[in-house]
């Protein structure tokens, strides 16, 4: 009778194992469902967003799932970077150009996915660069942000403000970075630091007559100066 008893207790540890694995594969199963379906969603958007073709619409899934695969984005955050970037104006092929960079800022400045893209996109329309210089942005941004009392948010938060006027007066993004991050260091920040350099540059483009009277009396011209130079 204990035999027996034994023998039935051990079909029916064996029947629960069967009915939690198969639970389990079941669990697996809908959570991989799911998955592939978010990434099918994503797709979709970032397919309406670009207008892209058939063809450049399987490079895109193709580069989303190579870096939800090598990166420690999943594929559909890899897709939600790219619709940020398509919303701020990059063609499809643009958006494949940038992407990887733009998943590089994010992992150095500690960022979501999308706020990186925000950023980049940012910096490179306000210094009207190409998307070809992506690499160069994020290589600023994150070698300022370690150097000043800063970080990449606030960084990028600054180029915005300081990028329209700092490009008419044909300053580059290494200089104006630098800039904003003597000014961090000094405490002034983020949006701040930007505010404060825009309006160096506009009184630069368009001196006062204090400034004017001060330039003169160092013996110069408007015309002479060089902000690049200084």
């Amino acid at each position: 009778q204990i035999g027996a008893g034994a023998g039935t207790a051990a079909n029916n540890v064996n029947l629960l194992k069967r009915s939690l694995g198969l639970l389990g594969s079941g669990l697996a199963l809908g959570k991989a469902v799911k998955t592939m379906a978010d990434f099918s969603q994503a797709m979709s958007t970032v397919k309406a967003v670009t207008g892209a073709t058939e063809k450049q619409f399987k490079a895109l899934t193709a580069t989303s799932r190579e870096l939800g695969a090598t990166t420690r984005f999943t594929a559909t955050q890899v897709a939600d970077g790219m619709t940020f970037l398509a919303r701020a104006g990059f063609q499809a092929n643009e958006v494949i150009a940038a992407i990887p960079d733009t998943l590089d800022l994010a992992t150095a400045g500690a960022l979501g996915l999308a706020r990186a893209a925000d950023i980049a996109s940012n910096v490179l329309k306000g210094f009207g660069l190409a998307v070809s210089q992506t690499t160069r942005v994020v290589d600023i941004l994150a070698k300022t942000s370690s150097s000043a009392n800063t970080n990449v948010e606030q960084l990028g938060d600054a180029l915005s403000f300081a990028a329209p006027a700092a490009k008419s007066l044909s300053v580059n993004i290494e200089l104006a970075a630098a800039s904003i991050g003597v000014l961090s260091d000094a405490g002034v920040q983020a949006t701040r630091a930007g505010t404060g350099m825009r309006q160096i540059f506009v009184q630069l483009m368009k001196p006062s007559g204090n400034a004017k009277a001060a330039i003169r009396g160092l013996g110069l011209e408007i015309k002479d100066l060089s902000v690049e130079n200084r």
